[in-house]
C-alpha cells in the first residue's frame, strides 16, 4: 500500500466525485514529459486514460488527484517537481482556493484545507 492509498483510505465518500478541473494535472504530465518521463505512469491505478485531462470541462476527484500526484512524485526523480509544476501554473488557475492554498503555513494545512473546499475549485 503506499502512501497515496493510506492517505485516500481514510477520505469520505464525497472525495470521490469528480470536481476537481484537470488542467493542473496537465501541467504535471507536460513537466513529466519534459523529464523525459512518460506521463501515462501518473495515471496507473486512477482509472483514467492520459487524454483525459486534455477534455475541457474534464474532471477528477479528490482521490484520483491525490493519486495522480502521488504517482507523479514517485515517477520523477526531481525533488523540485512541485517547484517545476509551479512554474507552469499560477495561483489563479485554483480560483479562490488558490489563493487560499499559497496562504497555508504548511502541506499539511494545504491538504486539510483542500479537502474541506475542492468543491469550490474554478476552471
Amino acid at each position: 500500500m503506499n502512501s497515496a492509498t493510506k492517505t485516500t483510505s481514510k477520505l469520505p465518500a464525497s472525495a470521490d466525485i469528480p470536481r476537481i478541473p484537470t488542467y493542473l494535472f496537465s501541467v504535471i504530465a507536460e513537466v513529466l514529459r519534459e523529464q523525459s518521463i512518460d506521463p501515462v505512469n501518473m495515471m496507473k491505478g486512477s482509472g483514467l486514460e492520459l487524454e483525459h485531462l486534455q477534455q475541457r470541462h474534464a474532471q477528477v476527484s479528490f482521490r484520483q488527484a491525490c493519486l495522480l500526484v502521488s504517482n507523479a512524485l514517485s515517477h520523477s526523480p526531481d525533488p523540485a517537481l512541485g517547484l517545476r509544476v509551479a512554474k507552469h501554473e499560477g495561483v489563479a488557475s485554483w480560483g479562490m482556493l488558490g489563493y487560499a492554498l499559497a496562504a497555508c503555513a504548511s502541506l499539511a494545512d494545504a491538504m486539510r484545507l483542500t479537502l474541506r473546499y475542492y468543491q469550490a475549485t474554478t476552471y
